[in-house]
């Protein structure tokens, strides 16, 4: 371009300085909000993947019910893609420190070498037995330090038995594992010690599970879809390969039993031939007693013949005391011999009767199975997930509207521009200019402003909204997320896209105008015919009405672009805020509407006979029942809390609502309850069927009786009846909800203070605070998204509106001359920005909703449901936002009415 050409397309910037700055600004706005949640969801994916890297997360974990075997292990290396597999040994166990009064549960695991290695923040690794290192969420919550000892280890499981450390252990360091990065999840806490705590011989090398770190390739992203189909195929590899393995399994385990039983058999045939040689001495005993009877007999019969006091008399007399004394001392020692005898060849042979019992039930005994988990089987690692999903999920849906708005206001602006330089850029043909050229001017003005703002909106959003957007999960995560990050590739390709966007819009915009001859495009405008109306038809309206009418016929694409960027504008404050209440609105749903306990009681099992009459004494109203996670297998590993009890009574306190018809699901003795949400996750309705796994090991098929209404968490409900018909005994109570009904909580506790059968209590909202940290982030996200959507809508009625105005100025200066009024004039003017206004507000508010619907259904989760009505709340809101900038630009803008003038014309 020559420089007179650079000088006429910055004297058009300055003419034209508002719509340019507009242009700028929206251009701004929409990169900030997309790059924002961009760079975010990039921060949490890339040092979320950096921690789980740095100690080597696994990312397969295998649990077998019956013990993973050295072959077992074998098989598994075999498979394809396997880089390392490690054996982890682990039980349940409560303990307290320094000999406190209070107790905790804990897991006691055996360390790692290669996989899950956890990180050290204080202290040293165990160097020997009664040595170990726990978590720093264990050591926060107790006050425990380095070289505190945990005492009073209580095993509560079968792995108790092969357990050899003392029953204290000194705490040599303090750690980050893997398997725990939430600060709020109530996971159960690491107690971790080296591998010869646990008697490998009696285990015969077999190990309670096994974590597996696979080859992802180039696959890096943990939190991907790739990296999840990845491993969701070794998984259905290993549930392929436990089909062949478990049979094997059950096999040895029958063989290893008969073995057993065969030698306690022999041990006890052993002791039951010894105890028969001593029972035939017994009788041999026995009979010589028999024959010191009749001797003592024939003795008495003597005796009674002789003379009472004579020497002979008392001579005999003091020979048979003498042999009743022997007599009566041998007959208690033989008879307390032959109890004894007979006690232990009893209890010979009722263990002999066990074992024979034992062995005929080996047929009927359970079968081994594999529990296969990826990275989603952690907790922790879902929660993480979903952070980076529910970022990754707004960048897609709501900050992608952000863009089409900007390239709509981008394509309005310049239309209008250089359709009301017709006239100059038909004297710029004439004079000889190239349309190349006449399109450099707009395309410096379109791209320069989009290229500022584009600028801008990075750098924003690189050093303080992305800031804004990941905070929060710094408050309930063990990892740093104060490290903002400026991703280049999709910097730049925001960059390459943004002014490409601008460069179309540009050329779509001057692209019919230029191709016209230059005569045409000096001559003034002939205007459109449009069909005719009857004159009844015509009178039947105002005149501002039929100017107003007439105007849209004939700018309709003017129009059209006005009412869509409003409606655009107006659609993100209505998504925001619908946004906002549905996450804000779930827990008083949970805890208003579903929840009606205060308190959760957790305790040690079959003591209902001494809490009882205390909660009867305090005045509360409770139910025991029993509570714990479950794995569910529905297509997909994951974590549920199952309670049981009688449904009717768990419904007083936590309501089983149908979430179709409101009616309680009390009745569900033939199968399991389940939240509306894990059946929309997993596809599933009554009737349908899914495996659970209880208490590590038992796994079971179930039947989906019933959809309950559930916000918050992921509990799952069955009776008593169908429990006991699954697992062939009752689920023993380990859990009280409580509704205080105005009893002191502190009172309440006092009440317990002597006893040790409650293990811990929790408000009936202790989730609440996990789902409001959860979703902070998208709250903060979004109020961001609502300030930046309203401040668009203002620059964008600001821009329009001054467009309007401007392309309006001959025909309002036409009207002065013909006696309207400024009043009327401005009045005339306003009400077609009214109109405009009003329709883009009702397309926004229905736009608004509909993708308020999908946004939100996007970022709900397996945990966490949120409230789908209509917000009308968020209708009436952006309603006023709009209308209230709507009267500001307009009073800015029809200022230019007071001042119009006949060179204006």
């Amino acid at each position: 371009m020559k420089k007179t050409q650079f000088k006429d397309a910055y004297r058009n910037i300055l003419k034209q300085i508002v719509s340019y700055l507009s242009i700028l600004v929206i251009a701004l706005i929409g990169a900030a909000s997309f790059m924002s949640v961009h760079f975010a969801s990039l921060a949490m994916s890339k040092y979320c993947n950096s921690v789980y890297d740095d100690m080597n997360y696994r990312t397969i974990e295998v649990i077998a019910t019956k013990l993973l075997n050295e072959d077992d292990l074998d098989a598994l290396k075999q498979l394809d893609g396997f880089v390392d597999i490690e054996p982890v040994w682990q039980v349940t166990a409560s303990a307290t420190v320094n000999d406190s009064e209070e107790s905790y549960s804990v897991t006691i695991i055996t360390l790692c070498e290669r996989i899950n290695t956890p990180i050290l923040l204080e202290g040293c690794m165990p160097s020997g037995i009664g040595e170990c290192v726990i978590e720093s969420r264990l050591a926060d919550k107790y006050d425990i330090k380095v070289g505190d000892v945990l005492s009073g280890m209580s095993m509560e499981d079968a792995m108790g038995e092969y357990y050899e450390q003392p029953e204290e252990l000194k705490v040599t360091g303090i750690v980050i594992h893997p398997d725990h990065l939430s600060l709020n999840l109530d996971e159960g806490y690491y107690v971790m010690v080296n591998k010869e705590s646990f008697d490998m011989e009696a285990l015969r090398n077999c190990c309670v599970r096994a974590d597996i770190l696979l080859d992802t390739g180039n696959v890096t992203d943990r939190f991907s879809e790739a990296h999840k189909e990845l491993t969701n195929d070794i998984v259905h590899e290993i549930e392929n390969l436990a089909e062949i393995r478990t049979p094997l399994r059950d096999q040895q385990v029958i063989e290893i039993a008969n073995e057993q039983i065969d030698e306690y058999k022999a041990a006890y045939n052993t002791d039951l031939d010894k105890q028969m040689i001593i029972k035939h001495d017994l009788e041999s005993r026995r009979a010589d007693l028999d024959k010191e009877a009749e001797s003592i007999k024939f003795a008495e019969e003597r005796l009674a013949v002789l003379t009472p006091g004579s020497e002979e008399y008392l001579a005999a007399k003091r020979e048979l005391d003498s042999s009743r004394a022997s007599y009566n001392e041998k007959l208690t020692a033989l008879e307390e011999e032959e109890t004894d005898n007979d006690e232990k060849i009893k209890t010979i042979q009722n263990m002999l009767d066990y074992l024979e019992e034992q062995r005929s039930s080996l047929d009927e005994m359970e079968p081994d199975s594999w529990i296969v988990l990826d990275e989603y089987g952690s907790p922790s690692f879902v929660q993480l997930a979903i952070g980076a999903n529910n970022l990754s999920k707004l960048e897609s849906t709501f900050a992608a509207m952000f863009i089409v708005i900007s390239a709509l206001v981008i394509y309005a602006t310049v239309s209008k521009i250089i359709d009301e330089q017709r006239y100059l850029v038909g004297t710029s043909k004439a004079m000889g200019l190239y349309n190349r050229e006449i399109l450099a001017k707009y395309l410096i003005f379109g791209v320069t402003s989009t290229m500022i703002g584009l600028i801008a909106g990075i750098l924003i959003a690189r050093f303080a909204m992305e800031t804004i957007a990941i905070k929060g999960y710094n408050d309930y995560f063990i990892v740093d997320f104060n490290k903002p990050i400026l991703d280049v590739p999709s910097t730049l390709a925001v960059l390459a896209a943004g002014i490409l966007l601008s460069v179309g819009a540009v050329i779509i915009a001057c692209y019919r105008l230029i191709r016209e001859p230059a005569t045409v495009l000096m001559a003034p405008p002939v205007p459109k015919g449009t069909k005719k109306k009857s004159k009844s038809q015509r009178s039947n309206l105002p005149l501002y009405t039929r100017l107003i009418w007439r105007n849209i016929r004939t700018d309709w694409k003017r129009v059209l672009v006005t009412v869509v960027s409003v409606g655009g504008c107006c659609a993100l404050i209505v998504t925001g805020i619908t946004l906002k209440n549905a996450v804000e609105s779930s827990p008083a749903h949970q805890y208003g509407e579903i929840v009606d306990y205060d308190l959760k009681a957790k305790v040690f099992t079959g003591n209902e006979d001494i809490l009882d009459p205390i909660f009867d004494e305090a005045g509360t109203s409770y139910t025991a029942l029993y509570d714990n996670n479950i794995i569910i297998n529905a297509g997909r590993t994951d974590i549920a809390e199952l309670m049981c009890g009688n449904l009717s009574e768990i419904n007083r306190f936590f309501h089983l609502n149908d979430w179709k018809t409101g009616e309680p699901l009390t009745g569900a003795d033939d199968g399991i309850l389940i939240p509306r949400r894990m059946a929309e996750v997993y596809e599933l309705d009554i009737g349908s069927e899914m495996l659970i796994t209880v208490n590590v090991t038992e796994v079971r098929k179930v039947r989906v009786a019933g959809v309950f209404e559930n916000y918050i968490g992921s509990a799952v409900a069955m009776s008593d009846t169908y429990y006991q018909s699954l697992f062939g005994a009752k689920a023993e109570p380990d859990t009280y909800f409580v509704s205080l009904n105005g009893t002191d909580e502190n009172e309440l506790f006092a009440r317990f203070a002597d006893t040790w059968e409650v293990k811990s209590w929790s408000a009936a909202d202790a989730d609440r605070s996990i789902f409001d940290k959860s979703t902070e982030v998208i709250n903060s996200v979004v109020v961001l998204f609502i300030v930046m959507a309203a401040i668009m809508a203002g620059v964008v009625l600001l821009n329009l509106t001054m467009i309007y105005v401007i392309q309006k100025t001959r025909e309002m200066t036409v009207m002065r001359i013909n006696g309207f009024t400024t009043k009327q004039v401005i009045s005339y003017a306003a009400r077609e920005s009214i109109a405009t206004t009003l329709i883009g507000i009702i397309l926004g508010i229905a736009v608004g909703s509909v993708m308020a619907y999908r946004i939100v259904r996007a970022v709900e989760n397996t945990y966490g449901q949120f409230d789908r009505n209509v917000s009308l709340t968020s209708w009436l809101i952006a309603a006023i936002i709009t209308i209230l900038f709507a009267v500001i630009v307009n009073i800015i803008a029809l200022r230019r009415v007071k001042k119009l003038n006949l060179t204006d014309i």
